[in-house]
């Protein structure tokens, strides 16, 4: 059964303005996972797919993506004034494309674990503590990955900041 909100305005911060809906009589909100994605390989504990027919019941149906990469490289400016600059702001550019590509790897299967934004903002903010990208990377988001995953998300590593490690 959906939750039920009993407030009178739900808000949403899908942006950076928040913006309310007014609850309307037998209003509910519920989510669903990613197509393709149930919680059967153990990856999302707590979840399962919802069949069609469940699906059919709602007459709003939502997609909630990442941000554009522009947008999200802003949030991470605007969070962390230290970065800014021309060098950094290629810095925050590559750590948003090195996100982008561990989020395409999970999708097509190549990797169990992906970067959200929260992640890149941490990793962000371990460099301005460590003073060093692969340092960073390592303790803010390698560390989590598979062993066997490890090669893959270097390679990530590597296509945009053009360095090399032997982990």
């Amino acid at each position: 059964m959906p939750e039920q909100f009993s407030n009178d305005a739900l808000k949403l911060a899908a942006d950076s303005t928040a913006r309310a809906i007014t609850k309307k009589k037998d209003l509910s909100i519920t989510k669903r996972n990613w197509n393709n994605f149930p919680s059967n390989e153990g990856l999302y504990h707590g979840t399962q797919q919802i069949n069609q027919g469940q699906m059919d019941r709602w007459h709003v149906l939502s997609t909630l993506n990442y941000l554009p990469r522009k947008q999200e490289e802003a949030i991470i400016q605007k969070k962390i004034p230290e970065l800014k600059g021309k060098e950094n702001q290629e810095i925050i550019k590559n750590m948003v494309l090195l996100a982008e590509l561990t989020r395409q790897g999970f999708i097509n299967g190549d990797i169990s674990t992906l970067m959200s934004p929260r992640t890149v903002l941490s990793w962000a903010q371990n460099y301005l503590i460590f003073n060093d990208l692969l340092d960073s990377f390592s303790l803010t988001f390698l560390n989590k990955c598979d062993d066997l995953e490890k090669p893959i998300v270097m390679e990530y590593f590597q296509r945009c900041f053009e360095e090399k490690n032997d982990s």
